[in-house]
């Protein structure tokens, strides 16, 4: 077989719908007989009759499936299968992902699809932080909080508005680009609103202050100017 030189293997055909597949891995039938000729010299208990009998299935995998397909396909399928369970202790343990206990193949396919989908999320998620350099504030779990918080709500009928949030966690929704910077100001000095009055030859120059009607026109003999 391509890629596994040491195995041999079978197809047939077995009752209706169904396949077998029979793989020897003579390699792995040396381990074998070593870790049983080991074990058995270890605790004193060899027996030819019963190392006879094990010795016939050394390095044998026999698979049993609904699919007709190649061999190598069925193996590779097999000699993979380690993998899956990486990928559900990582949901388990590592995202302390719900337990769904479901068992037909839809509901298994669906539950695994949104894990797919919340994994996905997550690493955007853990890129987005750190390419906006919060990492170097606070830990994911903070960060996860804060965003938990952020809601909006609708009382009735209005326009939807962000629940009351602390300044330091706007400004982080902020840096996410979840809410929009306030737009900054120019600085400068801001012009004096005034009023010209025209006497004569003289040129009287009132400011307007906020004050100008509690009686700030005592402060016009201040700010005038002769011609």
């Amino acid at each position: 077989m391509p890629g596994h030189e040491t195995l041999l293997y079978k197809k047939a055909k077995a009752e209706e719908g169904k396949w077998l597949y029979s793989f020897r891995d003579t390699t792995q039938s040396y381990k074998e007989d070593y870790g049983w000729l080991h074990k058995a010299q270890k605790s004193g208990e060899f027996r030819n009759d019963k190392y006879m009998e094990d010795w016939l299935l050394f390095g044998t995998i026999i698979l049993e499936s609904d699919l007709d397909t190649e061999p190598l396909v069925a193996y590779q399928t097999y000699d993979c299968r380690w993998e899956i369970e990486l990928v559900m202790r990582y949901y388990k343990q590592t995202r302390e992902f719900n337990e769904t206990r479901v068992h037909d193949d839809y509901s298994v396919i669906g539950s695994e699809f949104c894990n797919f989908l919340s994994t996905v999320i997550t690493y955007r998620m853990l890129d987005a932080f750190e390419k906006s350099g919060l990492f170097h504030k606070m830990t994911y779990k903070k960060l996860l909080h804060i965003l938990t918080r952020a809601k909006k709500v609708r009382i009735d009928g209005a326009n939807w508005e962000l629940i009351t949030m602390n300044p330091s966690q706007i400004e982080i929704l902020q840096t996410l680009e979840l809410l929009p910077k306030p737009t900054l100001e120019k600085r400068g000095r801001k012009l004096k609103q005034c009023i010209v009055l025209l006497t004569g030859n003289v040129v009287i120059i009132i400011h307007y202050l906020s004050s100008w009607k509690k009686g700030a026109a005592a402060s016009a003999g201040r700010n005038h100017a002769h011609l």
